[in-house]
């Protein structure tokens, strides 16, 4: 590891000194800074394995294991992507039990730069000293979200670089992103990939593919899903993760295979239909998040529904119902719509789908 050039970082509006992380006096006033000084601890004291947890979006949380090596090789490789070195200012504004936040840290102590720490809120740069320019940076696209549609807006130039993952990032949070200097990349990966292998700049439209950090191959297996070779990883990763192939180092996202619905014999993607639906709730002024999701059908099988969060009326539903049948296709047509009062969500701000549609209703009408 670089030798990390502070003895110091800044937690939530204080000075928290290394050595008293490392020897416990440094008393963590949240529970997002009691994961930060407990990692950060076992980090600098030369733990050479880490176990976080998965997301939980499609699964039961389980944990995963991996090495202080692979960990900083893959720290190195993103720095490689981005330009990063030693003396920039980063923030970790995500949850440091999860591999996000942990990478975050990981690549901050192995480059050099300088952690900023505030815990995870939907517009962390309100929390930051006035005036502060972040060289680095990572959020969930709901984070950006908030920014990019606050009044405090502007704060978004203070950030030079920042990724943007998680979760998929739509096309109506893309066109706020073109008006700011900050330098936004979409990445690409999962806790099993210790975060990030590959990278897209946004905003961009879908003839931009995914590009894999160096020395990261890529492939595709029988059932069109996406296959990762990376020289930080300990074996090949066979991934849910449905994908057009460009060559080894590039690729489109379509979707997860755990969440394609057969219905009436023909196979579609949740996810590509909800790209083609957000045009209809935007021209509609509506703000919901909603998901596409199935239910038992007995002649099609699976009936396509959507899932609306929050409050819709009759007459709202009815409108968006008509427009999305005179735009998408015949099969991809959702037929009915369910609410939920607010979705269920796992800790990393990922929708679960499952327990979510469990809490909806259909809409009477």
């Amino acid at each position: 590891m670089v030798h990390y050039p502070w003895d110091h970082i800044w937690v939530n509006g204080r000075t928290v000194m290394l050595e008293d992380i490392c020897a416990n006096r440094a008393m963590p006033e949240t529970p997002h800074e009691r994961s930060l000084f407990a990692f950060i601890k076992d980090w600098l004291n030369g733990e050479q394995t880490i176990t976080t947890q998965t997301s939980g979006s499609t699964g039961p949380p389980k944990p995963w294991t991996f090495s202080r090596s692979q960990a900083e090789h893959s720290a190195q490789l993103t720095a490689q992507a981005l330009s990063l070195t030693s003396g920039m200012n980063a923030l970790l504004c995500m949850n440091p039990s999860y591999i996000a936040g942990k990478m975050m840290i990981i690549r901050s102590l192995t480059v050099g730069m300088y952690i900023y720490a505030v815990d995870p809120t939907s517009h962390p740069l309100i929390h930051l000293p006035h005036e502060l320019i972040i060289d680095f940076a990572a959020m969930v696209p709901l984070q950006v979200s908030t920014i990019l549609s606050s009044a405090q807006r502007e704060q978004m130039n203070r950030i030079r670089i920042c990724l943007v993952g998680g979760a998929q990032t739509d096309a109506q949070l893309q066109s706020l992103m073109g008006n700011f200097s900050t330098a936004f990349y979409e990445s690409f990966g999962m806790t099993e990939t210790l975060s990030h292998i590959a990278l897209r700049k946004l905003p961009c439209d879908e003839s931009t593919p995914f590009t894999a950090l160096p020395g990261v191959r890529v492939a595709q297996d029988e059932r069109g899903c996406l296959v990762i070779h990376a020289p930080h990883l300990a074996t090949t990763i066979y991934s849910n993760d449905m994908v057009d192939l460009i060559d080894d180092h590039s690729f489109f996202w379509k979707g997860r295979i755990d969440n394609i619905i057969n219905t009436g014999g023909v196979k579609v993607s949740p996810e590509k239909i909800e790209q083609d639906i957000l045009p209809i709730f935007s021209s509609l002024g509506l703000n919901n998040r909603f998901f596409i999701s199935s239910i038992s059908d007995g002649k099609l099988g699976e009936q396509i529904i959507l899932v609306i969060e929050g409050a819709i009326n009759n007459e709202q539903a009815d409108q968006l119902l008509r427009l999305i049948h005179q735009t998408i296709e015949r099969y991809s047509r959702p037929r009915a719509i369910y609410v939920a009062s607010s979705f269920e969500l796992t800790p990393t701000n990922k929708i679960k789908r499952r327990e979510s549609l469990r809490d909806a209703r259909q809409l009477q009408k």
